[in-house]
């Protein structure tokens, strides 16, 4: 679990390994998963955002941030238009 402090509170994100060789997945991808590794946020069943690659520990949570940021300004924005 990923957890990202936000001017909402704390965040939380679960992490899950699958395995894209034996399958489909249980959420909607908006393309394809190409490369590893691909961390893929989703939201109700479908995906979000996502980032590919690992650029090195100095960089991984940079981009981690980055899509935790557009996950929530995402899931907000969806909320609010419910």
């Amino acid at each position: 679990t990923y957890s990202k402090e936000n001017e909402i509170g704390v965040k939380t994100f679960p992490i899950r390994r699958i395995d894209i060789n034996k399958g489909k997945v249980d959420f909607k991808l908006k393309k394809a998963v190409w490369m590893t590794p691909t961390f893929v946020f989703v939201d109700q069943g479908r995906e979000i955002t996502r980032f590919v690659g690992y650029p090195g520990r100095k960089f991984f949570f940079q981009l981690l941030n980055a899509a935790a940021d557009e996950f929530t300004s995402n899931t907000s924005t969806a909320d609010n238009e419910k």
